[in-house]
């Protein structure tokens, strides 16, 4: 299974084609939206983009991870620093689906 995250600043669901703005402004994202799953009854732990961002990296609230508004970095021991508690974020090397017949640039 492929997934791809897309998050965009300051964007409504409603200034998307796919979501029904009659300009259709967005070709890119409805056709990545025709071609896979949209989401219609999404939340946010956080309307600012750096707290929300940082709840989706570590899976916990932001007055858990700390970063309660834009300018606050997300600390070490939040993103699974040894001690924390939390799994680490570790990224996933580009050769990780090259068994599966996926490529990456």
């Amino acid at each position: 299974m492929n997934v791809l995250l897309v998050t965009t600043d300051q964007q409504k669901a409603t200034t998307i084609g796919a979501y029904g703005d009659p300009l259709g402004a967005t070709p890119a994202l409805d056709r990545l939206a025709a071609a896979g799953t949209r989401f219609t009854q999404c939340r946010t732990q956080n309307p600012f983009c750096q707290p929300a961002r940082a709840t989706i990296l570590t899976g916990t609230y932001p007055s858990t991870h700390g970063v309660i508004r834009n300018g606050i970095d997300l600390p070490l021991e939040a993103a699974g620093a040894p001690g924390s508690g939390l799994r680490p974020c570790r990224p996933v090397p580009s050769s990780a689906g090259s068994s599966a017949g996926s490529r990456s640039s």
